[in-house]
């Protein structure tokens, strides 16, 4: 069992999931994991890492988006 798989399935012991929901959610977490942001802290995000959605309001600092982060097949 890889590493990945260890973590994933850590994981579906500490909470209750659907059989029909599991595959999908062992996606993402896959996508999550192999990502180079995890475990690096020191990782620089750019925008190129999101995917910017719909504009939520203003903050004090300026205005505030919705966004995706892409990790699953690099989109």
């Amino acid at each position: 069992m890889s590493q990945t798989q260890k973590i994933i399935e850590k994981h579906f012991e500490n909470i209750e999931i659907s059989s029909e929901t599991k595959p999908k959610v062992q996606q993402l977490m896959t996508a999550m994991i192999n990502h180079p942001c995890y475990g690096n802290p020191s990782y620089k995000w750019t925008l190129n890492d999101f995917e910017l959605g719909n504009r939520m309001g203003r903050g004090k600092f300026g205005r505030v988006y919705c966004v995706l982060i892409l990790v699953i097949n690099g989109h």
